[in-house]
């Protein structure tokens, strides 16, 4: 389980120090979330209150160490989804329509039903990214769920990699990302697919080092 944060060009993955402990989960209340949320704001370089951590499709947001521990503690109860990908943002820039919580029998309603609007979205993507490579030499990737695929791409296109234990996993990470066409190239440990549609990824063998 982990944090992906966005900040400009870098992707920076974050958990909690002790979070690789069995016994983590049942000890959330003890932790020392204040400390948690200081080695946070000092990794990513928070500088003043009006920064903060958002999530954009369900609007989560982390301003102090009380919306760490709940963000955090959902990650247990999100069977699907155990990592939470955040972008720095600021509260003088944010529309205060974006901050309006969905309404919870919407939010069911829409999860009884296949998401017509995400599924055009994802095959938009595609067809962008089938544009990119249109008359232009390609490697592609194929292979199965957790091999690795998004994890070598970051590898091969040059971004730093660093090894971490993930929930009690060994995972090879992305911390500084220099290609900007691989923000939104997610790698975590683990065997749940977090890769949605094709991306294109342009390299540039002159610039890698």
């Amino acid at each position: 389980r982990c944090l992906v944060i966005m900040k400009e060009d870098e992707q920076i993955t974050w958990y909690p120090k002790n979070a690789n402990d069995p016994n983590f989960r049942n000890e959330l209340e003890k932790q020392d979330w204040k400390k948690y949320f200081e080695d946070l704001e000092q990794l990513i370089g928070i500088s003043n209150r009006n920064e903060y951590l958002r999530e954009n499709e369900k609007g989560e947001i982390i301003k102090n160490h009380e919306d760490l521990k709940a963000i955090w503690t959902d990650r247990y109860n999100d069977d699907k989804q155990c990592w939470l990908k955040l972008t720095m943002s600021n509260s003088n820039e944010i529309d205060t329509e974006d901050e309006k919580i969905p309404d919870e029998r919407t939010n069911v309603q829409e999860k009884e039903h296949f998401d017509i609007k995400l599924m055009l979205d994802l095959v938009k993507k595609a067809e962008e990214a089938e544009a990119q490579i249109k008359d232009k030499n390609v490697i592609l990737f194929l292979g199965g769920t957790g091999v690795g695929k998004s994890t070598l791409i970051h590898f091969l296109s040059g971004s730093k990699m660093e090894q971490q234990t993930i929930n009690g996993i060994d995972h090879i990470a992305p911390v500084r990302i220099k290609n900007k066409s691989l923000s939104n190239i997610i790698t975590k440990p683990g065997a749940m697919s977090v890769t949605r549609y094709i991306a294109a990824v342009p390299i540039d063998l002159q610039e890698m080092d």
